[in-house]
């Protein structure tokens, strides 16, 4: 996942990568009485608002977005 940043100083519109993370994926195993359905999850809104979360409180921008 990437997160940019983007904002103005002195009059310039300036934008920035601020983070470039893996997303980790998550494997879900349902077993029923006949079969077992295995998925792979990575880019879900709980696992990508989790990662962002980090970013956030990292750089400490937690309350400067909008």
């Amino acid at each position: 996942m990437a997160t940019a940043v983007h904002y103005e100083y002195q009059g310039n519109a300036i934008s920035h990568v601020l983070s470039v993370d893996e997303v980790a994926e998550v494997r879900t195993v349902s077993r029923g009485l006949t079969h077992t359905n295995s998925h792979t999850q990575s880019h879900t809104g709980a696992t990508l608002a989790a990662t962002l979360k980090r970013i956030l409180d990292a750089f400490v921008i937690e309350n400067k977005v909008c």
